[in-house]
């Protein structure tokens, strides 16, 4: 059995024409899908290392080739540019999720340095939710204390999927609900965190289930 992979990101948005958006000058899509059109798939454990130098390797040579950078507008507080996080089937049928970060770690008038860091998460790490992009509300919901959440912080979809739940005892429909709830609610809530800020979620989603036997498929 091959391994079966979905991939998801955030913080990634192609660098594009100034005149003519239309135009892609560099997007990390593209470089990941060509990474993976000639790997032996069913091996995925083995491709971390060469993904994490492509990644670097081919925006480094855009940058060095004339291209305009990534805007730093858009990064996270901590430098992050963007996360790349993969969830795939080994052939025993176990889920696995990796991420690969891509970090501004210095600022220099000479250039600014970054760096990728990979990152497999293990054990209790992969019982619970996670979330990418604007996590914010999913951060409050999970440990804040703003009255105007608990409505949906004491839902019990959400206790279930905070609590560490064995996934093997969470059914296809809880975990669908679950995923359109915070979806939706991230899209209704955050100017209630950030009225000044733009909502970057939409109110609906596509969903994709991977499954050993099935493998991963659209719902």
């Amino acid at each position: 059995m091959r391994s079966r992979i979905v991939r998801a990101s955030a913080g990634i948005r192609p660098i594009v024409d100034r005149l003519n958006p239309a135009v892609r000058h560099y997007d990390v899509s593209d470089v990941v899908q060509r990474y993976f059109s000639d790997k032996d798939t069913s091996r995925i454990f083995d491709s971390w290392d060469g993904l994490q130098a492509r990644l670097g390797e081919s925006y480094f040579a855009y940058v060095r080739a004339g291209g305009s950078a990534f805007d730093p507008a858009y990064f996270q507080p901590d430098g992050t540019v963007y996360t790349l996080r993969l969830y795939y089937l080994e052939a025993s049928g176990a889920v696995q999720i990796s991420e690969i970060i891509f970090k501004r770690t210095a600022v220099s008038v000479f250039g600014d340095t970054y760096s990728t860091f990979v990152r497999h998460l293990t054990g209790a790490e992969l019982r619970v939710a996670h979330a990418l992009g604007n996590t914010e509300v999913m951060t409050e919901l999970k440990s804040g204390t703003d009255r105007r959440f608990d409505d949906v912080r004491n839902k019990r979809l959400l206790r279930q999927f905070q609590s560490g739940v064995d996934p093997s005892r969470v059914s296809l429909d809880d975990g669908l609900q679950f995923a359109q709830l915070m979806i939706r609610v991230t899209h209704e809530r955050y100017s209630l965190l950030f009225p000044s800020k733009p909502v970057l979620v939409g109110s609906t989603c596509d969903c994709l289930v991977a499954a050993p036997k099935t493998g991963i498929r659209r719902l």
